[in-house]
């Protein structure tokens, strides 16, 4: 069974949220834990070795796999699978709707797509993930990763947004807000990015859970000069705080709703092991 990037990518997260819900006392789930929960599941084809053996899982390569510096055997991605949906840490969903996402990318990007002697290098040299920090007022902060994820061909690229809003409370509202047992959400978003114009501007198109729930990111070129490796995006069809006034380019940003999405990791810094 072969994997693509997006769905490799979901048994991650999954691997990662498993760990996180099964933790105790503040300690994630040990590796040598999660693989003995693996092999002992009736679902995975992979079990403890008869002879006494050391299984095919290693911890090592499990752990460099959750952190995003290797990628397992196909075999093994097929146990994760199955393991993580039968916990309720990866749903079928999660992976049945890359095939639409691809089919909408591909249509996008042949009809406004850039087709400029740089472009299947820029997607392909862009980073694996970048995070956007605002500050709105001193009692609320946005924290916004975008996870990239190049295809084949070169042409465009799929996307997860990550967006939360993390509220700085002062020391009685903490304590009421763990007392209420309050949890901070997040919104994850999904969907594609293409270049478009002579340029080889980002414009990345995202959707929600609901309907109704659709982001746009559209690149600019602050000062005339692209920022690369980072990137400014206006951000669209979300909602705006109040204008302030103001003539620097840190107020431009607040009120025309821009980030910069400043590099956490590359693609070409990611290890790849088939054997592992």
């Amino acid at each position: 069974m072969t994997f693509t990037d997006w769905e490799v990518d979901a048994i991650r997260r999954g691997l990662n949220c498993y760990r996180i819900a099964n933790a105790r006392q503040g300690r994630l789930l040990p590796w040598k834990a999660v693989i003995h929960a693996v092999l002992m599941s009736e679902v995975t084809a992979h079990v403890y070795p008869k002879n006494g053996e050391e299984p095919e899982f290693k911890e090592e390569a499990l752990r460099r796999f959750a952190n995003g510096s290797q990628i397992l055997q196909p075999d093994k991605l097929t146990d994760l699978k199955a393991f993580l949906i039968q916990n309720k840490s990866l749903t079928e969903e999660d992976f049945g709707n890359e095939s639409k996402i691809l089919a909408e990318a591909k249509a996008v990007q042949s009809l406004l797509g850039a087709n400029t002697i740089y472009t299947a290098s820029l997607v392909s040299g862009m980073r694996s993930h970048y995070k956007a920090i605002r500050n709105e007022n001193p009692k609320l902060t946005e924290e916004i990763e975008l996870r990239i994820l190049p295809q084949g061909n070169g042409g465009f690229f799929l996307t997860e947004e990550t967006y939360a809003a993390i509220q700085h409370l002062s020391p009685q509202e903490y304590e009421r807000e763990k007392q209420d047992n309050l949890t901070r959400s997040k919104e994850i978003r999904r969907g594609y990015g293409f270049l478009f114009t002579g340029d080889d501007l980002i414009h990345i198109v995202l959707r929600g859970y609901r309907e109704a729930d659709r982001i746009h990111f559209v690149e600019f070129m602050p000062l005339g000069e692209k920022a690369y490796p980072d990137f400014f995006m206006l951000r669209l069809g979300s909602a705006c705080a109040p204008s302030v006034d103001g003539n620097n380019f840190q107020t431009f940003m607040h009120n025309a709703n821009a980030l910069k999405f400043e590099v956490i990791s590359s693609i070409s810094e990611q290890g790849s092991d088939l054997g592992a």
